[in-house]
Order: C-alpha cells, then structure tokens, then sequence
C-alpha cells in the first residue's frame, strides 16, 4: 500500500483497479519477494463484484487454506470440487470443467 497511498493507514480511503474505484477495508500481512517477484502486488474483491467487473468467462482464481493438515486439506479439496462440479452442472461421470492446483503451505 505504501507504493499506492504512501505512509499512513490506508483503511477507508480509495484505489482504482483497473479503473475501478474500491474503499479500502483490511490490509495483508507482508510477505516479501519470492525469486524477486513481489508477493505483496494483490488485491481481494467480492466475487459478486469481480464477476459483475469482469464477467463470468474469465479466470478466477481462488486460494484456501485449510488448518489440520494433509486429511484435512484433502477434505477442503473433495468439498471444493463437489461444489464446483454443482455449480457448472457437470455430471458425476462427465470431464470436469474447472481444476484444482493444490499447493504446499508457504
């Protein structure tokens, strides 16, 4: 944030991606560069907002972290994909329309 409204608390004031204007309302934590690549160049929308911005052909990109280790993430996987599979209309036998790139906890 400091690159975009300089010092100070960013919470309430205004940014513009790609050319829409949002109200600031929470901030990450710092995370750094990664082979020199900013970690911290992101930003989180509603996805009502996203998809009325964007429409729904677009990629959408969506990250969880599930706590309780690999059990427990392979369950968040199974529930993420039943849902997706709902939502597309994809039959229980059919090619799947959406995937899933599960990755390890930085």
């Amino acid at each position: 944030m400091d690159n975009i409204l300089g010092e100070g608390n960013p919470l309430g004031k205004e940014i513009r991606v790609d050319g829409v204007p949002y109200t600031v309302i929470g901030v990450g934590d710092r995370q750094g560069k990664t082979l020199g690549q900013s970690q911290d160049n992101w930003v989180a929308v509603p996805i009502t907002t996203f998809l009325q911005t964007y429409g729904h052909n677009d990629s959408l990109g969506i990250y969880v972290r599930a706590s309780g280790g690999a059990k427990a993430m392979e369950r968040a996987e199974d529930k993420v994909r039943v849902m997706m599979r709902a939502r597309r209309h994809n039959a229980p036998a059919s090619p799947t329309t959406s995937r899933l790139i599960p990755t390890t906890p930085s």
